[in-house]
């Protein structure tokens, strides 16, 4: 009997030290500013097939623009997407949307604009248009510039010169340093018409294709792009190796980094790519900018996790989880901004479908919008391929910080959170989750899902205790936690701890100085 009571305590002894030893630990630096949460804005594009939501402007549908707001959404690009390129614009709406003249097939119509500018003023959010550059036509560009600011007071100031110029093909196809041309002729053109705009361009389809298409093209191209924009899909559609890392499934999408395979088309898929093709590779996109137009923002126009129309992993709340990482990280590692693809459409990626069910990728904007700040601090994670920190402060709340923790592991991982430069002495979290990372619904926070009107109730959360600025907690597998962290040790700084609702803060505009001795653009960014 001795001898067993001997087995059992060395059993529990081993695993007890096994339990410590996986014991993971996050570092949260407050004192150590980063850079700006998006400066320019964190947005979505809009579709022109999607118009029945929000054209005309008087009949728009009212969960459109709580869905909006909710998911914080500072930008809307406009078109979405390759039709942006097929279209030509109709200042007279002579022609239906889905149909064009001569080489086009699709129809920018003013009307629809109209709407969509109603509708970014509505939610406090900017316009960034999308300027068909496949069928070389710069005078079409400073028609719309014409339109929008001189005929009209839209003062939209983001223009991008074509959608993916690196996917234009047959009589199309273009070379980055010609392309760097027609973007020149566009923006002498345009900024005739009005010279503070920004010019935005590059638009290479995958961060695979920065290298070899995007710095020849910065090469040509210099200070005449006033800002740097790609795409980002880690996973392809017409992948059918299931041992490539674009093929789309839920374990490429939350794996942080491929041991294997060198190539870039296959580490496409994993997390780390963010890292790499901004800051990493000697050919990030942060240092193409430094070299060739100082200063410019950097953003990523459309973000989704499978290009070529989508796939199964993009419905689930996988995505929801990949969107909370990426959308830390792209900002953390240097993006200025970004505009989620899509906010609405039946493609898998959107965050809600033509019938207004929302999708769970929505409730991570939301946790982004309602419980983060405007400045990203320096955060560390002892076990990044498992689990993700990001941490922020905001201007107006001195005596708060935000922490974001994304467990991207099936497993529970207990962690011990250590906080550095900031006094906390009350935490309150709120926990983002689903009943199975493959869910397509029942995504909620806290167990707070939106309403038939796609409004969502204010969220309490629930207290965390704090020991010397260290928090113990163990992280649900599959999950995004918010902690609220207030300093109490002075007096008002408790006020509103919990349950403020941040969705509809005041607008504040951020000059975007672009050093290359372009205009400054300002831009409405409503700090969430």
């Amino acid at each position: 009997m001795h001898h067993m009571r001997l087995i059992v305590l060395a059993t529990w002894i081993c695993f007890l030290v096994q339990t410590v030893s996986t014991q993971v630990t996050l570092t949260v630096n407050a004192s150590d500013t980063k850079r700006p949460f998006y400066e320019v804005g964190l947005g979505s594009n809009v579709g022109i097939w999607t118009h029945r939501s929000y054209h005309p402007a008087s009949e728009r549908d009212p969960r459109l623009v709580s869905i909006a707001r909710e998911a914080g959404v500072r930008i809307i690009r406009f078109p979405a997407g390759n039709e942006a390129d097929d279209a030509w614009f109709d200042r007279d709406n002579s022609t239906p949307w889905y149909e064009g003249t001569g080489s086009y097939t699709r129809t920018l119509r003013a009307d629809f604009l109209n709407s969509v500018q109603d509708f970014a003023d509505e939610i406090g959010a900017e316009l960034l248009l999308v300027v068909n550059a496949k069928t070389d036509d710069p005078q079409m560009g400073a028609d719309l510039v014409q339109y929008c600011n001189v005929d009209n007071f839209f003062n939209v100031k983001y223009f991008q010169i074509g959608n993916e110029p690196t996917l234009y093909r047959d009589d199309y196809e273009v070379s980055p340093e010609d392309f760097a041309q027609r973007v020149g002729r566009y923006s002498d053109a345009m900024k005739a018409v009005d010279s503070t705009i920004v010019i935005t361009a590059g638009g290479a389809h995958q961060p695979p294709l920065i290298e070899d298409w995007l710095e020849p093209f910065l090469q040509a191209s210099g200070t005449t792009t006033n800002a740097v924009t790609f795409h980002y899909y880690p996973l392809w559609s017409g992948q059918t190796s299931t041992s490539h890392g674009m093929y789309p499934s839920i374990d490429n999408l939350l794996t942080f980094e491929y041991e294997i395979n060198t190539s870039l088309w296959h580490q496409n898929g994993c997390i780390r790519m963010v890292n790499r093709s901004l800051e990493e590779f000697d050919f990030g996109v942060n240092h193409l900018r430094d070299q060739h137009s100082p200063g410019a923002p950097i953003g990523i126009t459309e973000l989704s996790p499978t290009a070529g129309g989508g796939s199964s992993a993009d419905s689930t709340f996988a995505h929801a989880i990949w969107a909370a990482d990426v959308i830390g990280r792209v900002s953390y590692y240097g993006a200025d901004f970004l505009t989620q693809f899509l906010l609405q459409g039946n493609q898998s990626y959107a965050m809600i479908d033509n019938d207004f069910n929302i999708r769970p990728v929505w409730y991570a904007y939301v946790m982004y919008n309602r419980y983060f700040g405007d400045t990203m601090v320096e955060t560390v994670s002892g076990d990044e391929s498992r689990i993700t920190v990001w941490a922020s402060t905001k201007e107006s709340e001195p005596g708060k910080l935000y922490v974001m923790v994304i467990n991207r592991d099936s497993d529970d991982i207990a962690a011990t959170l250590n906080i550095n430069g900031f006094e906390g002495g009350q935490a309150v979290a709120r926990f983002l989750s689903a009943p199975s990372v493959s869910s397509s619904t029942g995504a909620n926070i806290d167990g707070v899902e939106a309403d038939e009107n796609a409004a969502l109730a204010e969220i309490q959360g629930s207290a965390v205790a704090i020991a010397q600025s260290s928090i113990s907690y163990t992280f649900q597998g599959y999950s995004v936690t918010s902690l609220e962290i207030t300093d109490t040790s002075s007096s008002g700084d408790e006020t509103n701890a919990i349950g403020v609702n941040r969705s509809l803060m005041p607008q504040t505009s951020f000059a975007v100085q672009n050093q290359n001795g372009m205009p400054a653009a300002f831009f409405r960014v409503n700090q969430g």
